[in-house]
């Protein structure tokens, strides 16, 4: 049976916390308080989140800015957030593909290992029934036993390569982590368009101050 996927009231009570806690509202922060979900479902949400915020006045302290211009944020920044989901999702991919490679090879090593290791002791024991047989059963053992030291050299190398592979995905989840803190970072500084004030059309007379105009 298929594991449900996060809801939306989840994500929505995930941010909530962190943002009453001081910390940063983030799909990788989310996750890891929730402790599941999909990097794509919990992004799909959050957005959701922070349009519930902008529209209610508690995402943002300053004046709101004009709706094409933050339409157009959201075009970019989505669109920039989709390719480096898209990105990140191909590369862990190939990084788990190689992993299982990896693993399969290894566990395919291992087991010629413990052909080759019987074979060894199955030789000598032939060696101490057939004496005559000495030579070529020797010969038989030293060739075992190069084999086993090449597949241990080989199965090192897997387990350095499997290593590497770990430790490069951390460190793009790590990367794109702060992309995300960036892309936020830039969105709170976008300045709001101020629409400029009609000119009147000259009469002969001075028109009255608005109430702006005395405010001004």
């Amino acid at each position: 049976m298929a594991r449900p996927g996060i809801t939306e009231a989840q994500v929505f009570e995930a941010a909530e916390t962190l943002t009453a806690s001081g910390q940063t509202v983030s799909p990788s922060a989310i996750r890891t308080l929730l402790g599941t979900g999909s990097y794509t479902t919990i992004s799909t949400h959050l957005a959701t989140w922070r349009e519930t915020q902008s529209a209610t006045g508690t995402g943002t302290d300053g004046p709101e800015m004009p709706e094409p211009v933050e339409r157009a944020a959201r075009m970019f920044w989505g669109s920039a957030w989709k390719s480096a989901q898209q990105s990140l999702q191909s590369d862990r991919d190939a990084l788990e593909s190689a992993r299982r490679d990896m693993v399969r090879e290894r566990q395919e090593m291992s087991a010629e290992i413990a052909r080759l290791e019987n074979e060894t002791t199955r030789l000598l024991e032939a060696e101490q029934q057939h004496r005559s047989a000495r030579e070529q059963a020797e010969q038989k053992r030293h060739d075992a036993e190069e084999a086993i030291q090449h597949l241990r050299v080989d199965n090192a190398r897997l387990e350095e390569r499997a290593n590497a592979a770990e430790a490069r995905a951390s460190s793009m989840q790590t990367e794109f982590d702060k992309l995300y803190e960036r892309f936020q970072e830039l969105s709170n500084k976008i300045v709001p368009v101020k629409p400029a004030r009609p000119r009147r059309k000259a009469t002969g007379k001075s028109p009255a101050p608005s109430g702006d105009e005395v405010a001004d």
